[in-house]
C-alpha cells in the first residue's frame, strides 16, 4: 500500500471536496425522487391493490423513459450531438 504525502493528500482532499461540491445536488435530487416514490406507493397502498399495481407500473414506466430523455437532452444542452447512451 502506497502511503501518501503532505501534497498529494492536500490534491486529494481538495479534489474530494470539488466532488462532493458537484455531487451533492444530484444526491439530493435522487433522494427527493426516491422519498416521492416511496410516498405514492404509501398512499396508494392504502387505497387498493388496483391504485398500488398502477402506481407500480407508472413508475417502471417513468424509469424506462426518464432515463434515455434524461441521457438525449443533457448531452444537446451543450450543442453537442449526443454519443449513445449506454
Amino acid at each position: 500500500m502506497t502511503h501518501l504525502n503532505h501534497w498529494q493528500f492536500k490534491l486529494l482532499k481538495t479534489e474530494a471536496r470539488l466532488l462532493l461540491t458537484l455531487a451533492a445536488p444530484i444526491l439530493t435530487a435522487q433522494l427527493a425522487q426516491q422519498a416521492l416514490s416511496f410516498v405514492d406507493t404509501v398512499m396508494a397502498g392504502r387505497v387498493s391493490a388496483v391504485d398500488l399495481a398502477g402506481v407500480a407500473v407508472g413508475g417502471s414506466v417513468w424509469g424506462l423513459v426518464s432515463l434515455p430523455l434524461w441521457c438525449f437532452l443533457s448531452h444537446y444542452a451543450n450543442g453537442r450531438p449526443a454519443p449513445r447512451c449506454r
